[in-house]
């Protein structure tokens, strides 16, 4: 089945890296059963990740952060070519989602300069 949307591709790989559970541990709903809210967060989503996919100009540079951090003993590789996970958060503000939670897999410690590097991505504050 083709993929309408790089937002439906990202709800498909975390019910599939979740075995079709949402955060709260419930069975995901079907992409066309979310609603025009949860759609749009998951479009929002995909395409602050593409955006800066397409602009991150430090791609290939190594991260700044100095290898001896006593919580990274992987040396801070540099958060372009990391995998990160994302999900709404479920607090909701005026009836509407409002934040987006972004950590590692498997709830590796972020670097400070890690956390600013996703959101300057997400905040759309970096510019090429």
């Amino acid at each position: 089945m083709p993929y309408a949307t790089d937002a439906q591709r990202a709800y498909t790989a975390y019910g599939q890296t979740t075995n079709g559970l949402n955060f709260l541990g419930q069975p995901m709903p079907t992409w066309d059963q979310l609603s025009p809210t949860q759609q749009a967060a998951w479009t929002n989503a995909a395409a602050a990740v593409r955006a800066s996919a397409d602009r991150d100009e430090r791609a290939d540079e190594p991260c700044t952060v100095t290898a001896d951090c006593p919580h990274c003993p992987d040396g801070h590789p540099n958060p372009a070519r990391r995998v990160w996970n994302a999900h709404v958060d479920p607090a909701l503000t005026d009836g509407k989602p409002t934040r987006i939670i972004v950590g590692r897999p498997a709830g590796e410690h972020v670097a400070k300069v890690d956390a600013a590097w996703v959101y300057e991505r997400l905040s759309g504050s970096l510019h090429t």
